[in-house]
C-alpha cells in the first residue's frame, strides 16, 4: 500500500536510525570481478566472450578481432 503525504504534520516519527559505514571495508568486501586472463581487477565485460577483462588483457584478447574485420 502506498501513501502520499503532503504535510509533515501527518507523519509520526517512531524510529531514528543512524548508520556508519566504512566505505573501504565495504568496497573490499564486494565480490569484484577479476580478469579472465591475468586475475587482476577487471574493468570490462565482453558480452560475446561472457568474460571479464582488465584493460590490457581486453586489448590483447580483442586485437585479433579488430584485424579479422575487413570492413574497418
Amino acid at each position: 500500500m502506498n501513501y502520499i503525504l503532503y504535510s509533515a504534520e501527518n507523519v509520526l516519527l517512531t524510529h531514528v536510525i543512524k548508520c556508519r559505514i566504512d566505505v573501504e571495508a565495504f568496497h573490499a568486501a564486494l565480490d569484484m570481478p577479476t580478469c579472465k586472463l591475468c586475475a587482476n581487477e577487471a574493468q570490462w565485460y565482453c558480452e560475446n566472450d561472457q568474460e571479464y577483462f582488465c584493460q590490457s588483457c581486453d586489448e590483447l584478447a580483442h586485437e585479433a578481432d579488430d584485424n579479422d574485420n575487413p570492413n574497418d
